[in-house]
């Protein structure tokens, strides 16, 4: 009975610590959409009228 008990408490240290340490996936980049914008400018996809544009909608202002 106590090597039972002993087992189970292993395990749920071993799944404690297990999700302590991350063992999950990697956390996914998002980009805001004014980062996109700025790289589609920088890499001169659009125009500096759009990107002014764009920005006013995505900002509101």
């Amino acid at each position: 009975m106590l090597f039972l008990v002993a087992v189970i408490v292993g395990i749920v240290l071993l799944v404690r610590w297990a999700v302590r340490s991350g063992g999950g996936a990697a956390p996914v980049h998002r980009e805001d959409a004014i980062e996109i914008l700025r790289r589609r400018y920088a890499a001169g996809e659009i125009s500096k009228e759009e990107f002014d544009q764009k920005k006013r909608d995505i900002t509101g202002t």
